[in-house]
């Protein structure tokens, strides 16, 4: 008999989507590409079963063969089903079994580069740590090896003369505020802390404390294991650096100067001025590079005995800012002209040579007040490693720390806090000293003037030789 055949509905092409499997080298078994392949195989094989079934004739005219066909084809059909369904799972079991392999190996090498990332850290704080216990061996003090930590007591300090003073404690490496915070923390009787540095924003990884000899090793033993060994050093004293060719700023306004528009000063009130923006001679005249505006922009805090902001020749771009006097910081209100306040004369004297309208160099800078010397013109170190830390933290970029102060001695917590700064993006500028005539002429020997970080400035005269008063060295 002839049966009617219904049109065919089977697909004239297959079209194959999925997610592509990648080779080892990228993650992915290999094992999950090979059974994708398969079951695409078996899902072709099904199409092809589910076609014949569907050619095979379903009007009533069917004879028994025809019936018995299509059957047979039906079953074919649900068997191949039934095994594309499950190579499917299988597939899907595989490909899941590959993505939470993936997952937890990439879980794995994250861990792994975080561990390996804070080995380096410790090996470089390690490196970093024997650099500086070489340098550590300095004249004129004594160094010796308490708990893993670093102990240096200058002859000229308060704890070698009275037998107590302040210390100065320094990391290099894995510092926090809390580990800081612990040292304060439990401290030997009659001890107390003056200073914790703020590393959590960006600070210094820094902590002063007040005691005897016997009280800082009674404090090491309560501490450790160290990150890396800490440095623990008594405190010196810091004094002005005095400008021998010494003048005073003019009490009057920018309006009665020869200053143009674009910064040029003719007949400069200074030789140093005219000396300066030429490469060679005067030509009464000081004309800085047009691009540097003047230093407009620029933040420069200023070390010292503080300054008088309120002086005509500042133009109202001098700012009270920070003082650090004793073991409590005060940060300035802009408006308190009475915060950080020159009573000596020595820090607006500097500041009018940085930038001040008659003397200045940038004309156009922000002068920051940061006094750490007192009116008498003499002060701590650990003052000056609070101010740098308060600078890092609160102080406005692009910024310039100007110290023209030291101290006979090279203190190794005062060489780590302007590292620091430095690696932050603050440009340090420190004075090479007036003990050119002196029998110790060498600015290698003194603070902060030894630090290879710092710029490192002497004094000339006029013909360009050095000044005889001016310390020198390869510092």
């Amino acid at each position: 008999a002839v049966c009617t055949k219904q049109p065919s509905r089977r697909p004239q092409h297959l079209l194959a989507t999925g997610t592509p499997c990648r080779d080892r080298s990228q993650g992915a078994p290999a094992t999950a590409m090979l059974a994708t392949s398969f079951v695409f195989r078996l899902a072709i094989a099904a199409f092809a079963v589910h076609g014949l079934a569907e050619d095979a004739c379903t009007d009533q005219t069917c004879t028994a063969g025809d019936s018995e066909a299509v059957r047979t084809a039906s079953l074919l059909q649900k068997d191949s089903s039934r095994r594309v369904g499950h190579e499917i799972e299988l597939t899907e079991d595989l490909e899941g079994l590959a993505e939470a392999q993936e997952r937890e190996e990439e879980g794995i090498a994250e861990e792994a580069e975080e561990e390996l990332e804070r080995l380096e850290d410790l090996e470089e704080g390690a490196e970093e740590a024997e650099e500086q216990s070489e340098e550590l061996v300095v004249e004129n003090a004594r160094s010796y090896v308490h708990n893993g930590a670093k102990v240096i007591i200058h002859e000229e300090s308060d704890v070698a003369k009275r037998g107590d003073g302040l210390w100065n404690i320094e990391l290099t490496c894995g510092c926090t505020n809390a580990f800081l915070h612990s040292l304060a923390k439990h401290m030997p009787m009659d001890s107390k802390p003056t200073f914790e540095g703020d590393p959590d924003h960006g600070g210094l990884c820094a902590f002063s404390m007040r005691g005897t000899e016997a009280m800082i090793q009674e404090e090491l033993d309560k501490h450790g294991p160290w990150p890396c060994p800490p440095i623990v050093e008594a405190d010196m004293e810091m004094k002005l650096i005095p400008d021998l060719d010494y003048h005073d700023l003019p009490d009057r306004g920018t309006d009665l100067l020869e200053i143009d528009a674009e910064g040029r000063q003719t007949n400069p009130p200074s030789w140093g001025l005219d000396r300066i923006d030429d490469r060679s001679g005067r030509d009464q005249d000081y004309s800085p590079p047009s691009a540097a505006n003047g230093g407009a922009g620029a933040h420069v805090y200023v070390a010292d005995t503080g300054i008088r902001t309120t002086h005509a020749d500042f133009g109202g771009r001098a700012i009270p800012s920070l003082e650090v006097l004793s073991s409590r910081r005060k940060v300035c209100s802009a408006t308190d002209t009475t915060c950080a306040a020159d009573r000596q004369g020595h820090g607006t004297h500097c500041a009018g040579t940085i930038g001040g309208a008659s003397y200045g160099v940038a004309k156009a800078a922000t002068l920051h007040a940061v006094k750490v010397l007192s009116d008498s013109g003499s002060g701590s170190f650990s003052w000056f490693i609070e101010a740098l830390d308060w600078v890092l933290t609160s102080g406005q970029r692009p910024a310039v720390f100007s110290a023209s102060l030291g101290g006979r001695g090279t203190l190794s917590t005062v060489k780590s806090a302007i590292d620091k700064a430095v690696n932050r993006g603050v440009v340090v500028v420190v004075a090479a000293g007036n003990s050119g005539r002196s029998s110790v002429p060498d600015a290698c020997k003194y603070s902060p003037a030894y630090v290879p970080s710092a710029i490192t400035v002497g004094a000339t005269q006029l013909g360009d030789s050095r000044a005889s008063y001016s310390s020198y060295g390869s510092c």
